[in-house]
């Protein structure tokens, strides 16, 4: 019987990151993230020219996590974070600043922060 190589399952997992990464650029990207506040309601947004319309709705989400200690046994002893996507309000982009940035009005003063993550929601046609 043939011995397989010690380098086999390290190849294997190169390819299937690789067939990974290639199916994720194949789709287009509907998420951005708040790259400047410019005041309570409007915002700048890192996202590509081709994927945001000025009218698009978006969704503004901010990750909040907590540190936890862990008392326990062997395996449970220890630091976690648990983390949650919140949505924190909705707005609509107002103009596209250049091929990388757009603008957003928010709906009312939801506090936003850079690093808060966009979400733009689908075009509906009329």
């Amino acid at each position: 019987m043939k011995r397989l190589s010690t380098r086999t399952p390290l190849i294997a997992s190169l390819l299937l990151s690789m067939g990974v990464l290639a199916s994720c650029a194949a789709r287009p990207h509907t998420h951005g993230v708040i790259a400047m506040v410019v005041d309570d309601r409007i915002a700048h947004v890192c996202v590509d020219e081709d994927e945001v319309q000025p009218g698009q709705e978006v969704e503004v989400t901010r990750h909040e996590c907590i540190d936890t200690r862990v008392r326990g046994g062997k395996s449970g002893a220890g630091r976690r974070s648990v983390c949650a996507r919140k949505s924190i309000g909705t707005g609509v982009v107002t103009r596209r600043i250049n091929e990388h940035y757009s603008e957003v009005t928010f709906d009312t003063e939801i506090q936003a922060k850079k690093g808060d993550q966009v979400k733009l929601k689908d075009i509906r046609p009329e």
